[in-house]
């Protein structure tokens, strides 16, 4: 890669610049102390006045704030109170339900006075089946010996005879789950929906339970699952008499943990079809349930206090026996429709919040304090609706007197940043120029003066050798291509800085491109110390471009590569399709980039090592020609390079009739400069 004689030095480098930030510092130093001593002599004078209006202000919302924290104490202490009375005469179930389905509350608790956990529970008070039925044993061993014989039918026949004769519901329903069993097996499908239907409109099937399980609402999921169409009436009255069921929490004794999954599984199935009032307070409960132990849930403080699950809060009844659990939406909520109208100040909002949501929030607000004793955790602010009206005078002269101090400041420092990046443009340009013209003079006349010394060698000469002949005019040829590509390089640099540049884009195929430029390197890549390797995809597509244009390309990448290796060359350059574009890669073993160089490698006279740049010729301009004509054929082109280790430059075109993928070429310290079209 080429590498610059020198960095073009900024305008803060050159003695013009020296001398001129100290008198641009100088000036916007004696603008700004004046000013600001002002300003901050008028700024203390106007917020001394500011905060003695500010704390008459303070004192007037605290008192009013004061009331609305009594308001809420008193109703929270009558809520919690309401939590601790149970009506003994209802089950567990018919009190959560009534707690949930009264709006106070998302979701309660609750617990024996001996502490063991009442409601959500996975049992239920219900009477488990007996474990003997008044049935003829024999019965049950022949409908048991054809089931295992693998005889369904018959064995779902001796089943429904069971159950027909059955005693008992208990019996009854075992006979049944049986003979659906087996017509399973035989896969019946419709005959077990019809026996499911029959025993679901029998009540005493309702009230059959195993280990507080409903035997009845297994079988009736059993029946929706195995119906599986929605409209169907078998479905539909099924689903009902489902919810009906799962929502009744005093007509049953139905476990917490079977209902919860019930309703879940109901609520997935139906789509809408099936609504459960208490779904949401049924998980809370489940949830907070397997996240708190007893001990702690009962021995809580009597306040509001985070559980762990986001967003809810629980309090725990005066006599342990019930735990509240209610979300921040519900508290706020609640504390909104208490305050009303009537509690709320004027011209200015109150707010209730935790406090650490205040700390992460980073809201001030004008007045805050602690929400009360419950709502411990909790804090009570008031922003105002408007400016403060006591403020607004002082305020309107705070404003005028800045502004005018700021637009004096800033007019001042606009003029001098103008004028001093008017004078460092100048002295940049200069020294841009200086160093063009010191580059180019001596680049050219480097080839120049070694074909004047190769044309005098031959002048006294008399052409007696022809062989020495031949290698001197190699040279001389050798030379005068050098100065051409100077020269072109140039004139490229030079329509690039004007806008000049036109480029011919038709369809030309990639193989020419590369054959091209391998014709003009072929006698530096074909010498005894390059090992070149030339590796082109077959069926490559066609590229729309300047294909004269795209040979300076591959000439500039391949003249760094073999310049800026080793005696011992190692370059390669290859041509592959990748998506929509087709990508030339040139590769070498030389001397290597580093992570900060490879992102500047393409601007315009950026080199890296003088005394490198002087011994291999180059006047800085190669690649950012290179990136130019890439970005005018909307390509782009990109470096993946380490030091001592060679580098790669890649330059991914359109196909023709594609796009550019704007991706970068992976690799480790690597930069891609992607370009669109000019």
């Amino acid at each position: 890669m080429e590498i610059n004689e020198r960095v073009i030095s900024t305008a803060g480098r050159t003695g013009y610049g020296q001398r001129l930030w100290p008198v641009s510092a100088l000036l916007s130093v004696a603008v700004l102390i004046p000013t600001c001593c002002v300003l901050w002599f008028m700024s203390q004078a106007v917020n001394n006045e500011r905060l003695v209006v500010r704390q008459k202000l303070v004192d007037a919302y605290r008192g009013q704030l004061e009331t609305i924290r009594s308001r809420l104490d008193a109703d929270w202490h009558e809520q919690i109170a309401a939590l601790s009375v149970v009506d003994h005469t209802l089950s567990p179930a018919a009190v959560f339900s009534r707690a949930v389905r009264g709006g106070n509350w998302d979701a309660v608790v609750l617990y024996g006075l001996s502490g063991e956990l009442l409601y959500p529970s996975s049992t239920s008070t219900a009477e488990s089946l007996p474990p003997e039925e008044p049935v003829s044993s024999s019965e049950w061993e022949l409908a048991e010996q054809l089931e295992r014989s693998g005889d369904a039918e018959a064995a779902a026949n001796a089943y429904a005879r069971i159950a027909g004769g059955a005693a008992t519901p208990t019996v009854a329903a075992r006979a049944v789950q049986a003979r659906v069993r087996c017509l399973l097996k035989s896969d019946p499908r419709e005959a077990a929906i019809g026996v499911l239907c029959d025993a679901l409109q029998d009540e005493a099937y309702w009230r059959v339970y195993d280990q507080g399980r409903s035997i009845a609402a297994a079988s009736a999921l059993l029946a929706l699952e195995l119906i599986a169409h929605p409209n169907r009436p078998e479905y539909v009255w099924v689903r009902d008499r489902l919810v009906s069921f799962l929502n009744d929490y005093e007509g049953n004794e139905l476990s917490s943990g079977q209902r919860l999954f019930l309703m879940e599984r109901l609520h997935d199935m139906a789509r809408g079809g099936a609504r459960f009032p208490t779904l949401e307070a049924e998980r809370l409960a489940a949830a907070y349930v397997a996240s708190v132990p007893s001990s702690e849930a009962m021995t809580a403080p009597r306040k509001l206090i985070p559980t762990g699950l986001p967003g809810i809060w629980s309090v725990a009844s005066a006599n342990g026996s019930a735990v509240g659990l209610i979300s921040e939406e519900r508290i706020q909520t609640r504390a909104n429709a208490l305050l009303g109208s009537r509690l709320r100040p004027s011209g200015a909002t109150v707010s209730l919040m935790p406090a650490a949501r205040f700390r992460e929030s980073g809201l001030a607000p004008f007045v805050r304090m602690p929400a009360g004793e419950v709502l411990a955790d909790w804090e009570l602010a008031l922003t105002l609706d408007g400016p403060n009206p006591f403020d607004a005078a002082a305020q309107r002269r705070v404003t005028v007197y800045v502004w005018i101090g700021l637009l004096v400041i800033a007019s001042t420092l606009v003029l001098t940043g103008l004028a001093v990046r008017y004078v460092g443009r100048q002295v940049k340009l200069t020294r841009l120029k200086n160093d063009l013209i010191a580059t180019v003079s001596h680049e050219l006349k480097t080839p120049l003066s070694s074909i004047r010394a190769l044309v005098d060698t031959l002048l006294e000469r008399d052409g007696s050798d022809p062989v020495r002949t031949r290698e001197y005019l190699e040279m001389i040829a050798r030379e005068n291509a050098r100065l051409s590509r100077l020269i072109d390089n140039f004139l490229t640099f030079s329509r690039m800085e004007r806008g000049r540049h036109a480029f011919a884009l038709v369809r030309c195929r990639p193989e020419q491109v590369i054959q091209a430029a391998y014709d003009s390197m072929r006698d530096r890549l074909a010498a005894p110390d390059c090992s070149f390797e030339l590796d082109v995809a077959a069926d490559l597509p066609d590229i729309t471009a300047d294909a004269d244009a795209m040979v300076t390309v591959l000439l500039n990448l391949l003249d760094n590569a073999w310049k800026y290796t080793g005696d011992s060359k190692r370059i390669s350059l290859r041509a592959y399709a990748t998506g929509d574009d087709v990508c030339f890669e040139v590769s070498d073993n030389g001397i290597g980039l580093s992570r900060r160089v490879s992102r500047r490698v393409f601007e315009r006279f950026y080199q890296v090592d003088q005394s490198l740049a002087r011994r291999a010729g180059g006047c800085g301009l190669g690649l950012s020609i290179v990136a130019y004509i890439v970005r005018a054929h909307g390509g782009r082109v990109a470096v993946r390079s380490q030091l001592g280790r060679g580098s790669t430059f890649t330059v991914c075109m359109p196909a023709a009739g594609g796009t550019c993928a704007h991706e970068g070429i992976g690799g480790a310290e690597s930069h891609c400069s992607e370009t669109g079209v000019a």
